[in-house]
């Protein structure tokens, strides 16, 4: 039972995201295929049933595709971190971000600038006081 188990863990490793790919690709062939084109025709699918076909087809795929791929992140415990223009990239949600490193070394900064400020402090209030060193 567990060598079936690990068995069906390797092929989803090597094989689910390629499964799932092909699976949209189809989906998105057969709504393409099956879709009844409006009476007027968008002008964005330059009023042609094929070109209207097409593009429907492709935003099935498009969003599944999108879907499939932000599950198989999740499911390694990552995520996009990143959507803009330069493209789209996944971090592993884990492990430490810039961001978190940023914070915590101003954290340090803080702490640092705290024992200084009670350093002056002390200073001062001997110096009012009249002891010196």
């Amino acid at each position: 039972m567990d060598g079936r188990r690990e068995r069906l863990v390797g092929w989803l490793g090597r094989w689910g995201f390629a499964t799932l790919v092909g699976a949209a690709a189809i989906a998105a062939v057969c709504v393409a295929w099956t879709i009844e084109p409006p009476a007027e025709i968008p002008s964005f699918a330059l009023r042609a049933v094929p070109v209207y076909r097409l593009e429907v087809g492709a935003a099935i795929f498009g969003g599944i595709y999108l879907s499939s791929m932000a599950l198989v992140l999740a499911f390694n415990n990552r995520a996009f971190t990143e959507i803009g223009t330069g493209g789209v990239k996944a971090q592993d949600i884990g492990s430490a971000t810039p961001q978190d490193e940023a914070i915590r070394d101003q954290r340090e900064i803080s702490a640092t600038l705290t024992q200084m400020v009670a350093e002056l402090r002390e200073e001062f209030r001997r110096k009012t006081r009249g002891e010196d060193d």
